[in-house]
């Protein structure tokens, strides 16, 4: 029988992103630590010892203040006109009506929350400090899942399941069939967040420069050169394929081949530090210090 032939893989584009502020930063905003969007709407989140939480309905284009009751905010999880945000001393709390009514959730734990997601069959996850994770099938009632001691940093649903960074040494699992399974990661650093790309290559990011790569779902990784040894705490994909990764400095780098290489991508919007990334449609939300949002496109 002849040969099957492959589905042709179209070739990463090598435009380089244009820049743009969506948010300005302000002198008495803080730290945009998560965004989430949901066709046109948009919600930021972040802030230390208070929320910082905006919301909008319109692409980005301009943004309300709300309040979650929390002391701080690190996720958010958005579903049409639902949102779930989670932060400091295990701050979980819901909204049905896009921020204008709170719900708290009593987790019983005092852990910092660094990530809430769902996964491919509905369940929502959260998880943080001291190996604190737990999930939920109605997203009002959540459980404590064990397997991890390690504290956790940003959670995010790929195609290869549920991607749990950890803090130094560094270590990244996926849960997979009900049970975490530990990738051979080991960055030496604290891994701060995940990514699967288009193509299937699995990327991890961290602090001291470190970038991880595998290609085989994390049985083997390789370690990309990347001009930081500081903080990189973001990492997210253009559905193109390029990859982009951000952190100390206002740095931002991009990949035309599939994480393989990072070159810098020159703007002057900030040089606070950038702390989270995530696809809008064909564009990139990149949060930062002091309240800034900026968009690649």
């Amino acid at each position: 029988m002849p040969e099957r032939a492959r589905p042709e893989i179209p070739a990463i584009p090598k435009d380089k992103p244009a820049v743009s502020v969506v948010h300005p930063a302000g002198k008495k905003a803080g730290l945009v630590l998560g965004i989430a969007v949901d066709g046109d709407r948009v919600v930021a989140v972040g802030g230390q010892g208070h929320d910082l939480l905006l919301m909008s309905t319109n692409g980005g284009k301009s943004f309300r203040s709300a309040d979650s009751g929390g002391g701080g905010l690190r996720a958010v999880r958005i579903s049409g006109e639902s949102v779930w945000v989670v932060g400091e001393y295990g701050h979980l709390a819901y909204s049905h009506d896009f921020g204008k009514r709170w719900t708290k959730v009593p987790l019983k734990t005092s852990a910092c929350l660094f990530g809430i997601i769902e996964d491919e069959r509905g369940y929502l996850w959260t998880a943080g400090d001291a190996g604190f994770i737990a999930t939920s099938k109605d997203g009002v009632k959540f459980r404590r899942v064990k397997g991890i001691t390690e504290f956790i940093g940003r959670i995010s649903h790929s195609s290869l399941g549920v991607l749990v960074p950890t803090d130094r040494p560094g270590h990244l699992y996926i849960r997979e069939h009900r049970a975490f399974r530990k990738t051979s990661a080991e960055s030496g650093a604290d891994l701060m967040a995940a990514r699967v790309t288009p193509r299937g290559t699995l990327i991890a990011v961290g602090a001291g420069g470190a970038v991880l790569r595998s290609t085989d779902g994390g049985e083997h990784f390789e370690r990309v050169k990347v001009a930081s040894k500081g903080l990189l705490a973001g990492v997210e994909c253009f559905d193109d394929g390029r990859v982009v990764v951000v952190g100390e400095g206002g740095k931002i780098f991009i990949s035309h081949d599939d994480g393989h290489k990072l070159t810098a991508l020159a703007h002057e919007h900030t040089s606070d530090q950038l702390w989270c990334a995530q696809r809008h449609g064909s564009t990139i939300l990149l949060g930062g210090a002091s309240g800034v949002i900026l968009r690649l496109e």
